[in-house]
């Protein structure tokens, strides 16, 4: 009897399987070994500093409590978190860009611009400035402000971002401001 060699290819898929399973071990072998820059795992330990105290409160909004609400009904929150002294407050608001955006359709949205967006157009008035370029105006000062800023520095960035839409952070200039002032409280 005389053999003949016939050359046998694989089948298609069986290669396309067995690749598969060796792309699949290797990359099991490499996503191992990856190691990302940053590792919190190895912070982990003693810290050197007094750890931060955060808290978050959750309210409805004010706009939907009833007409007996008052804002002396406030004053016992008021003062717990006066006492408890934070460091930095965050609220969550509208932009003053959002604001202006929101301005531009008055027939879809001005319940909400009436209910949550600040009204800039006196301190637009006053500064010349437009939303858009009052947020310019502001960059353009906090990307060269002085370490220690003069107070006609800090009233002229709290005019801007008055003109910003931004009232929260008119406030924070007004306030650095007068923490120099002794004795001086600001109303709630």
């Amino acid at each position: 009897m005389i053999f003949k060699r016939t050359r046998r290819f694989p089948d298609p898929a069986r290669i396309a399987v067995i690749l598969a399973g060796l792309a699949m071990g290797c990359s099991a072998v490499f996503a191992q070994s990856y190691q990302p820059p940053f590792r919190p795992e190895n912070l982990k330990g003693p810290s050197a500093a007094k750890p931060n105290e955060v808290m978050v409160l959750g309210t409805p909004h004010l706009s939907g409590l009833p007409d007996a609400f008052t804002p002396a009904m406030l004053d016992p929150l008021l003062d717990r978190l006066a006492a408890w002294k934070p460091t930095a407050i965050a609220t969550e608001d509208l932009s003053g860009l959002q604001c202006d955006s929101l301005r531009r359709y008055p027939s879809r949205y001005a319940d909400t611009v009436k209910t949550y967006c600040f009204d800039p157009a006196q301190a637009a008035k006053a500064t010349g400035l437009d939303v858009p370029q009052a947020n310019a105006e502001a960059e353009r000062l906090l990307a060269d402000w002085p370490k220690s800023p003069s107070s006609a520095q800090r009233r002229r960035l709290a005019a801007v971002f008055l003109a910003a839409g931004e009232p929260g952070s008119a406030l924070v200039q007004s306030a650095a401001g007068a923490s120099r002032t002794a004795g001086r409280r600001w109303s709630r």
